[in-house]
């Protein structure tokens, strides 16, 4: 008959062999879940980044969702459109800003009269040394400065003084070569020239 005190000394001894060699089927089940755990998370945090194509981000596959992604940079807005330019071709009236009428020329000078008028159109001509000439479309004759106070006239255009070269500034300013003074409402009606002053309406003439 079979000694049962060194059966269970044989069983002890197969466990403890089991031990040390390759664990039981269990142990390897529990160890390998262990594994497959740690990996199933490793793939996770990769998924987690996510792709930034499009507003949001779109998550790997086998990781959790992706981060939305940065939103893209809104255009930019177009700058401001360009400044008007100058009347530097073409023609027009140069109507006054305190009484709204336009220069126009009367026979060999200068006045105010109806925007309508057939003499109240003029256009700029570059002129040699600077300036531009101040031409009328009706007759050809340019105008031309007389000296500070003094009526303004016209003139042939061919004649090359600084009298018949002006220059045009902000607010519709217009200041002869001739000796820096600009064009002015006249006392009494007409047109003179005046020291030039920032800001008088008498001395402003939009090109219309």
């Amino acid at each position: 008959m079979p000694d049962p005190v060194r059966q269970a000394h044989r069983g002890l001894g197969q466990v403890h062999v089991l031990d040390a060699g390759q664990p039981p089927a269990g142990d390897r089940e529990h160890r390998t879940g262990t594994h497959g755990s740690a990996s199933g998370g490793a793939t996770g945090a990769t998924g987690s980044g996510g792709s930034g194509s499009g507003p949001g981000g779109s998550s790997s596959s086998g990781g959790s969702p992706g981060g939305s992604g940065g939103s893209g940079g809104s255009s930019g807005s177009g700058g401001p459109g360009g400044g008007s330019g100058g009347s530097g071709s073409g023609s027009f009236h140069l109507q006054n800003g305190e009484n709204g009428k336009c220069l126009t020329q009367v026979y060999g000078s200068t006045g105010l009269g109806s925007c309508s008028a057939p003499t109240a159109r003029w256009t700029f001509r570059s002129a040699a040394g600077g300036g531009v000439k101040v031409v009328n479309v009706s007759t050809g004759a340019c105008l031309s400065a007389n000296g500070n106070g003094q009526a303004v006239f016209v003139g042939d255009c061919a004649q090359g003084g600084s009298n018949l070269r002006w220059t045009a500034g902000s607010g519709g300013f217009l200041r002869t070569v001739f000796d820096g003074g600009c064009l002015d409402l006249a006392f009494g009606g007409g047109v003179a020239e005046a020291n030039c002053a920032s800001g008088a309406s008498s001395q402003s003439w939009a090109r219309t």
